[in-house]
Parts: structure tokens; sequence; C-alpha cells
């Protein structure tokens, strides 16, 4: 036919064609150094972990250890990360969203977020410790504590 020219193809039409990708593959990728790391990435969680702060007499402290809040299948929750390593710490916090996108919440929070604050060691009433052997350690630690008035009776 006369008057119709060939069609031309852009380089990018071209690079595209040669490398495979389909324009809609490469409208997901985020642009490279934009600074944004995957969670299952080191680097994600050692910008997401903080240490916690209270006041006390007037004024704001940091805890010693790291945590880190975690948010899946819209449930969000802190965890104490057990460190003051920065780098350890980010690592637990990666285990525990790894943790989580595996197991799901009920075994991710058995694993890392205990109930009972003793370690999981069950709780003695002041009955208990009322005889035998339970009593004298108690009442040794109480001595060693600062203030000489703390003994049980």
């Amino acid at each position: 036919m006369k008057g119709i020219l060939p069609r031309q193809h852009s380089s990018e039409q071209e690079n595209t064609r040669l490398n495979g990708k389909s324009v809609q593959e490469v409208s997901k990728q985020r642009p490279v150094g934009n600074g944004r790391h995957p969670k299952t990435d080191l680097r994600y969680w050692e910008k997401a972990i903080f240490q916690p702060t209270y006041t006390r007499d007037g004024q704001v402290r940091r805890v010693g250890e790291w945590a880190a809040k975690i948010q899946h299948l819209g449930r969000r929750e802190t965890f104490s990360l057990g460190s003051a390593n920065k780098a350890n710490a980010a690592s637990r916090a990666k285990e525990i969203y790894l943790s989580l996108q595996a197991a799901g919440w009920d075994a991710t929070l058995a694993k890392f977020k205990p109930k009972g604050g003793s370690a999981g060691k069950p709780v003695a009433t002041i009955g208990e410790f009322s005889t035998g052997e339970s009593r004298s350690m108690i009442i040794a630690k109480a001595a060693g504590t600062r203030g000489s008035g703390r003994f049980i009776r």
C-alpha cells in the first residue's frame, strides 16, 4: 500500500520486548533507592523499632530495651524485644513478624508474649510462703533489698 509507513518502535518499547516484562509488571515496581525496605528485610526493622519512654518526677525517661509495634490482619500489638542492642532487637522484631505471617496471632503471642510476668513460673500466694522452704527464700530475698523492714511475718 502506498502512503503507509511501517510502524516504528520506540527504544522503550523495544527494551520491554527484549527483557520480557509487561507494562503492568514495570508499573508495579517501586523505584530503586526510595529508602523503603520490605518487612522481611532487617533494615526495615532497624528503622521501625523504638525505645519506649515513661515519665517519673516530671522527667521523660527512656526504657533500656527496644520494642516494636506490629500490625497484622487489623490487629496491632506492642512487643518488648528483650534487648538493649538495636541489631539484636531488629532481628527479633523480624522473627516476630515472620511468625505472624506463618502461624498467626495465637501462636505468635504464645511464643513471644506469654502471659504471666514471671517467665511462665507459677505465682505463689502468701499462704504458700507461710511454711517450708518458700518462706525462708522470700525472707532472705527481702533482707537483701533496700530497706530492712520488708519481711513477711
